[in-house]
């Protein structure tokens, strides 16, 4: 199934590739994104690229990336950008 679904990504036209790319977004398919689905989309990905656990390494040290750098800055910079209409 995964791999009939990147095959679909790679070789679907741009408007469906929009559409499968806002339903991973919406969590819940209330047709909307809100702070809480993206946080957790982010979360996702920087524990698939071990940014989670650089940050939370036994010593304290966090290598080669901001400290500042946190899923939920990253939720706050995304909406600050796409959230046109500032209702979350």
């Amino acid at each position: 199934v995964i791999k009939y679904r990147l095959v679909f990504i790679a070789k679907g036209n741009p408007e469906k590739k929009l559409k499968w790319a806002f339903k991973m977004y919406d969590i819940d398919s209330n047709g909307s994104i809100d702070r809480q689905e993206m946080l957790r989309i982010i979360e996702s990905i920087y524990d698939l690229l071990g940014a989670t656990a650089a940050q939370n390494a036994p010593n304290g040290a966090i290598t080669n990336r901001d400290p500042n750098d946190t899923p939920e800055s990253r939720t706050a910079q995304i909406f600050a950008v796409m959230d046109e209409d500032n209702n979350g």
